[in-house]
């Protein structure tokens, strides 16, 4: 058809029914993709037209299907609309091999040369006419056998010429036979460049189609496997996660190791059933173990400092309570006293009224108890003034350095603080029924700030502790030398003694089975009670 688009075959059949239908046809289906055909009008609406052969565009590269012998003339292009050679690529005819030979010129230069020759023989014919007969005769011999030759030679030529100028037109026909072939040879390598560009697009738009369908199926695939290792990794996180909550209720300062072994056993666990729970998860899961060890830490240092303050507030409260009844006491002793010294007052006025100005010894015995009851009075009233001065400082006291080998063995300290008066007290309680043998005071040391102190020394032998869980114990395994210097670096010069006497523990190794037997059957000879110490 004329027009670009084209027609539909309902068109061709009304065009058919006017008897204006025209004598072949290009079609193509609607989808634009297809190739088009041309084919006879009449016969393609009544049945299918066979369709063996296929032409290319030289100005689109458009290919048409039709049959045999159709493209004997220049049609229109129904894709680019213009009118163009259809040509077929595959079937071309080779180019020109037989290029006809240059002919040999040798003719034109032996003509010119005999030429010149004979009318060089010809002068010297002239000249002889006046000189020699003979030499003329033979000159004019020569010039007719020349002549002759030059005849010859001539006509050649012509023959000659005649075949070059046929061989110059056959030779001119090929340079334009070859300009055509190398101008449609150019037309079809830009058409099969055009082709091969758009076969390339086409492959190109197909392949990333196929990239497309396979990348949405691979990532459809994925999708499904992180789906699935995302669930199996939220049940073991969700299992980790419980695991680890049920034991942090248990968790306590003490017993961190304890309960880190049970979410480690937790995670093998898992392993061994074919999940591997990854490096991270189990260091997320060690990370938060460790936030709620250190919030249990200061959950148990925060009732730590709650029991020092109310056991501050108790001491304050014992304080306050030795303080009042230190002046109760001193009050009393006071009036006891006064009422002695008026006592010994009213004999001594009494002896003198009878005695008069006579100097007696029952005289000098009242001064005597006076001044002894006066002295007694003063001793009391300073016993009372520091009782209640050491009842008012709450941070004054006694930091001691213990040992029991006994108990403990060598070089196990305790180093603790009292606030008690007699500070021997305290530390005869800790050997009364907890330990076999009694401690050895090794340092007591008197502090206006004894709490202080005594937190210095185990910071300082923090790393020598005994038991690294409940860091309320104070036992250290150390030496006394070690102790000295830091407490004579943060406190002075101390007096302490290097060895522990463990008089009991001693005798206790150097006694026999049979001195043993003796003391226990005299023991029990005495009535001795050998139950617990405990009230």
């Amino acid at each position: 058809t004329k027009k670009r688009d084209g027609v539909s075959r309902s068109r061709l059949k009304q065009a058919a029914a006017t008897g204006s239908l025209p004598q072949h046809a290009l079609i193509r289906p609607d989808d634009g993709f297809a190739d088009w055909q041309l084919v006879s009008t009449v016969k393609w609406l009544s049945e299918e037209a066979s369709i063996p052969e296929a032409r290319y565009c030289l100005e689109c590269d458009s290919r048409v299907i039709a049959e045999q012998g159709a493209f004997g003339q220049i049609k229109r292009c129904p894709e680019c609309g213009s009118l163009a050679e259809f040509v077929d690529f595959l079937n071309e005819e080779e180019p020109i091999q037989d290029v006809p030979i240059e002919p040999w010129g040798k003719y034109d230069r032996i003509a010119v040369t005999f030429t010149y020759l004979i009318g060089l023989v010809g002068v010297c014919a002239a000249i002889s006419l006046f000189f020699s007969p003979f030499l003329a005769v033979l000159l004019s011999f020569i010039f007719v056998a020349s002549g002759a030759y030059l005849i010859v030679v001539t006509y050649q030529h012509r023959s000659e010429t005649a075949k070059y100028r046929e061989h110059l037109s056959h030779v001119e026909n090929a340079l334009a036979e070859r300009t055509e072939l190398l101008s449609r040879q150019t037309q079809e390598l830009r058409s099969l460049r055009r082709s091969l560009e758009k076969v390339r697009d086409d492959l190109i738009v197909e392949t990333e189609e196929v990239c497309r369908e396979q990348q949405a199926k691979a990532e459809a695939h994925l999708q499904r496997a992180r789906d699935s290792s995302g669930a199996v990794d939220r049940i073991a996180e969700r299992y980790l996660e419980e695991q680890r909550k049920w034991w942090t209720q248990k968790l306590r300062g003490d017993n961190f190791p304890l309960q880190k072994g049970r979410i480690q056993k937790a995670i093998e666990f898992a392993r061994k059933q074919g999940y591997d729970v990854p490096k991270p998860m189990e260091q997320a899961v060690m990370a938060k173990l460790k936030e709620d060890y250190a919030m249990v830490l200061r959950k148990e240092k925060e009732q730590e400092r709650q029991r020092q303050l109310r056991e501050q507030i108790r001491e304050e409260q014992r304080a306050e309570k030795a303080r009042r009844e230190a002046e109760e006491r001193a009050e009393a002793e006071r009036r006891q006293y006064e009422a002695e010294q008026e006592a010994i007052r009213a004999a001594l006025q009494v002896a003198l009224s009878r005695a008069g100005a006579e100097h007696s010894a029952e005289v000098d015995a009242i001064r005597k108890q006076l001044e002894e009851a006066e002295q007694r009075a003063l001793e009391a009233e300073e016993r009372n003034q520091r009782a209640i001065s050491q009842a008012q400082l709450t941070k004054t006291g006694h930091v001691y350095v213990i040992s029991n080998i006994g108990s403990f063995g060598q070089g196990v300290f305790k180093i603790g603080l009292t606030r008690r008066l007699e500070p021997l007290d305290r530390i005869r309680e800790l050997g009364d029924a907890s330990v076999p043998f009694p401690f050895d005071i090794h340092m007591m040391i008197f502090s206006e700030d004894a709490p202080t102190l005594e937190h210095t020394l185990h910071v300082a032998l923090h790393k020598q502790r005994l038991n690294k869980v409940n860091l309320r114990k104070e036992f250290f395994r150390t030496d006394l030398e070690v102790i000295r210097e830091v407490v004579e670096t943060h406190h002075g010069v101390v007096e302490y003694a290097a060895d522990a006497e463990a008089l009991d523990y001693r005798q206790s190794l150097e006694i026999s089975d049979e001195d043993y037997a003796f003391i226990e059957a005299a023991a029990e000879s005495a009535g001795l009670d050998y139950e617990s110490d405990e009230e």
